[in-house]
C-alpha cells in the first residue's frame, strides 16, 4: 500500500442512519452509510440445499433471501455459525463464509489454531514477542480450535494493551457461541451479532495511516478514545451534521452522478447492468492538445484516477469494464494499467486490474461489498 494519510469524518444525527466519509491526502474517496451494512454480521444458519454443481450451498438465514456459501463441507439440515462477508446483490442473497473472525485495532481472532503476524511488522525481536506472546494468549485462554493474527499496529502496542484487547475478543466470541446454540437449540435461523458500525469504519484502515477522525458527537468521540486508545488525540469535534460543515454532502451530488466531468474537459458515463458495471470515457470539450495521442493520454491517464475514486465512493463491486480512448502507444498502455493497480492497491476491496483489450476496454473486478448507489441517474 502507498503512503497515504486518512481523515475520517463521522457523522452521527439523531434523526437520521450515520454516515462516513473518507478523504486520503485531501480528496474524498469513499462515503459509507450505516443503512443495510451487513458484512461481518454474523449468523446462525441452516442449510437448506447443497447444489452440487455449484459445489456450494444455500442457508437459511431468518430473512427473506437465503444465504450463499461456497464450500462442499455441508449438507442440508447442517446448523453453522457463518459470517457476511458480501452483500445481498439484485436477486442473490448475501455471500457467507465459515471462517467467522473478530477483529481488534490490534488482533484478529479466528477459528485457525495458529498464531499469524502482519509482515509489515519486519523488526524481528517484534515478530518474535508477538509470536510467543500469541502462542501464549492462545494456550491460556482459549480453545485449541483458536487462532491469532497480530495486525500492524500491535507492533507499537504494550502486550498489556494486547492481551486486553484479545480477551474481550475472546469473551465476544463466547457470547457469540452462547447465542448460536441458543438459536439452533429453538431451531431458529438468525443474527447472532452484529458487529458496532462505528468500529468497522475505524477498523477498516490501519489506524496508524489515519491522523485525525473528525466527529459532530462529543459522547462518540469520547466512547472512541476510551474504547480504541490508539485514536486518543486524533478525535476532533465539529458542528453538527458534519457532512454539511465539511461540504461533502454537497460534493456528493456531483460526484455521485452519472456523468463526471474531468479537469480536462472530458468526462465519464457510468452505467450498470445486472452483469456488470460500464464506464465510457469520452473527450468531450478537451481541447488545445497536439495530436490524438496526446489527447487520448491526457483524458485517460486523469479518467484512470477518477475510475479508480470512483468505483470506492459508489461502492462498486463485481465487474467493471472501462472503455477508454484507444492509445496506439503500447508503453503508454502499460503505463496505464500500472497507474490503476498503483491507486487500487490503498482500496480495501481489492480491485484486480486485468488488462487492456484490442478495443481499448480496461477489465477490473473489485470484491462486492455493499450495494451500489447513484444519486442522479439522470446524469
Amino acid at each position: 500500500m502507498t503512503e497515504i494519510t486518512r481523515e475520517l469524518i463521522l457523522s452521527v444525527p439523531d434523526s437520521e442512519d450515520a454516515s462516513c466519509a473518507v478523504k486520503e491526502n485531501g480528496k474524498l474517496v469513499e462515503y459509507i452509510t450505516q443503512d443495510h451494512q451487513r458484512i461481518g454480521a454474523i449468523y446462525c444458519c441452516r442449510i437448506s440445499e447443497y447444489v452440487k454443481a455449484y459445489g456450494a450451498c444455500f442457508c437459511e438465514i431468518g430473512e427473506e433471501r437465503r444465504g450463499y456459501l461456497n464450500t462442499d463441507a455441508y449438507r442440508a439440515g447442517d446448523w453453522v455459525l457463518c459470517q457476511v462477508n458480501g452483500e445481498a446483490h439484485e436477486q442473490k442473497g448475501m455471500r457467507l463464509t465459515d471462517n467467522v473472525k473478530l477483529s481488534g485495532a490490534y488482533v484478529v481472532v479466528l477459528g485457525s489454531g495458529t498464531v499469524g503476524i502482519s509482515g509489515k511488522i519486519s523488526d524481528e525481536s517484534t515478530r518474535g514477542r508477538l509470536k510467543q506472546l500469541g502462542e501464549k494468549l492462545l494456550s491460556s485462554y482459549a480453545e485449541s480450535s483458536l487462532g491469532v493474527i497480530f495486525r500492524t499496529e500491535a507492533g507499537q502496542a504494550s502486550d498489556k494493551e494486547i492481551e486486553a484487547e484479545f480477551l474481550s475478543l475472546l469473551q465476544q466470541g463466547k457470547m457469540i457461541l452462547k447465542s448460536f446454540d441458543l438459536a439452533k437449540k429453538n431451531g431458529n435461523p438468525k443474527m447472532v451479532y452484529q458487529p458496532e458500525w462505528i468500529a468497522k469504519m475505524l477498523l477498516r484502515y490501519p489506524p496508524n495511516t489515519i491522523s485525525s477522525v473528525l466527529c459532530d458527537n462529543p459522547v462518540l468521540g469520547y466512547e472512541i478514545e476510551t474504547k480504541y486508545p490508539i485514536f486518543t488525540g486524533k478525535i476532533h469535534l465539529c458542528k453538527a451534521p458534519a457532512m454539511q460543515t465539511t461540504g461533502i454532502a454537497n460534493k456528493l451530488s456531483t460526484l455521485l452522478g452519472r456523468k463526471v466531468w474531468l479537469k480536462c474537459g472530458g468526462y465519464l458515463v457510468f452505467d450498470k447492468t445486472e452483469a456488470m458495471t460500464v464506464i465510457d470515457v469520452n473527450s468531450g470539450k478537451t481541447s488545445g492538445m497536439r495530436s490524438s495521442g496526446e489527447l487520448a493520454r491526457t483524458v485517460n491517464f486523469q479518467a484512470a484516477e477518477e475510475i479508480m475514486r470512483s468505483i470506492r465512493l459508489r461502492g462498486i463491486g463485481g465487474m467493471i469494464l472501462c472503455d477508454m480512448i484507444d492509445m496506439e502507444a503500447e508503453a503508454d498502455r502499460t503505463e496505464l494499467l500500472d497507474l490503476m493497480a498503483k491507486i487500487g492497491k490503498n482500496d480495501p476491496d481489492s480491485p484486480q486490474i486485468h488488462d487492456i483489450t484490442k478495443l481499448g476496454i480496461v477489465e477490473i473486478t473489485r470484491k462486492r461489498t455493499k450495494n451500489t448507489e447513484y444519486l442522479d441517474k439522470r446524469g
